[in-house]
């Protein structure tokens, strides 16, 4: 799924959703061998949270 206008991810991988350090936003962490961080758009917050709990 699109979390940001330059990042998709597999829900399934997505290992964290957090607030970003200047808490004005939401990141999402990914499992290992990927351990990136990636910024959450704000119009995908709610989809991503959605799609993250069904799983």
């Amino acid at each position: 799924m699109r979390i940001h206008r330059n990042h998709a991810v597999n829900p399934a991988r997505v290992r964290e959703i957090r607030p970003d350090n200047g808490g004005s936003g939401w990141e999402v962490r990914l499992e290992p061998p990927v351990n990136k961080v990636l910024p959450v758009a704000r119009r995908s917050l709610t989809v991503l949270l959605e799609v993250y709990r069904a799983s």
